[in-house]
């Protein structure tokens, strides 16, 4: 009997790993009727039950496994990681706080208080739970993609990706939201460019009109110059910050994001251009078509939601 119960255990483990969440359940719930308070079976009976969208069952069978196992930390980690899910945090929390005064040390638990953190009292806070949790297991990957996602904003950026590039390099599994979120830190980058274009579209515009009247250009083509080469700052930073391989993927995922990194090379293109030879056909119709441009890459991230 004893045997038969620890195989249907590791049988709900594993289909729970597999999310397979239908067969662990079934699993963890015959070895629940042969040994009522087993608590390995009734935390992956919780879980299993989180995963089919009973979000009510769970918790109730979360709550009778932390009164039946009070001193387990592991109990009310997973008892608060479901009250997380279901949006309860404030009554997560005090949850949480006992299973890390029982169990200091545990990585999880750290990542999951600063989750909470970053709803309740700001991202700070969050990473300090992160960076706390990666000092005790610097191999969690969550730990090190929640960081880098709390990181997602300017003057942190680069730190961002290359966190969420580490995460990716330690559980794969994670591929999906890295290349997502990074997607985002590339977004903001090239929304920033792509509105910057205008200014340099003003001077392209300016050349052809000062060149029309016989005006001296050098000043327009000057200001041209300037805009184009700082324009090339964001390109830099995304080539040098995201390997190929990841840049692809992103590029798949979000069309608008390969236009955007298109649109503002060919800017930098034609603002050098216009610099070195001055007033040409090109540039002479290369103003009033950039901020076209600007204009219809906006209006197509409104509509696409990007």
């Amino acid at each position: 009997m004893i045997s038969d119960v620890a195989m249907m255990t590791q049988s709900a483990q594993a289909n729970l790993g597999a999310k397979d969440f239908a067969s662990a359940a079934s699993a963890a719930w015959a070895v629940l009727n042969v040994e009522p308070s087993n608590e390995h079976a009734m935390r992956l009976y919780a879980l299993a039950l989180h995963g089919l969208g009973r979000g009510a069952d769970a918790l109730s069978v979360a709550w009778r496994l932390v009164t039946e196992h009070p001193r387990s930390a592991l109990a009310l980690y997973t008892y608060a990681s479901l009250l997380h899910e279901s949006r309860q945090d404030q009554q997560a929390m005090p949850v949480l706080d006992e299973a890390l005064r029982l169990d200091p040390t545990n990585p999880d638990a750290l990542v999951l208080r600063g989750d909470i953190f970053r709803t309740m009292c700001g991202q700070k806070a969050a990473e300090q739970q992160y960076v706390e949790a990666l000092r005790i297991a610097p191999d969690n990957a969550v730990a090190q993609h929640n960081l880098a996602v709390s990181r997602l904003r300017w003057g942190s950026l680069t730190q961002a990706v290359r966190g969420l590039l580490a995460a990716d390099r330690m559980n794969p599994a994670l591929r999906p939201l890295v290349i997502d979120n990074i997607g985002l830190a590339m977004t903001r980058v090239l929304r920033m460019a792509t509105a910057s274009v205008v200014f340099l579209a003003v001077a392209l515009i300016v050349v052809m009109a000062a060149d029309d009247d016989g005006m001296p250009t050098v000043l327009p083509r000057i200001a041209a110059g300037v805009l184009g080469v700082a324009l090339v700052v964001p390109l830099v930073w995304v080539v040098r910050t995201v390997p190929g391989a990841v840049l692809s993927a992103v590029a798949r995922q979000r069309f608008l994001l390969g236009v955007r990194l298109a649109f503002v090379a060919l800017a930098v293109l034609l603002g050098v251009l216009t610099a070195a030879v001055g007033s040409n056909p090109v540039s002479d119709v290369a103003g009033t078509l950039l901020l076209f441009g600007v204009f219809g890459v906006t209006v197509l991230g409104f509509v696409t939601g990007s």
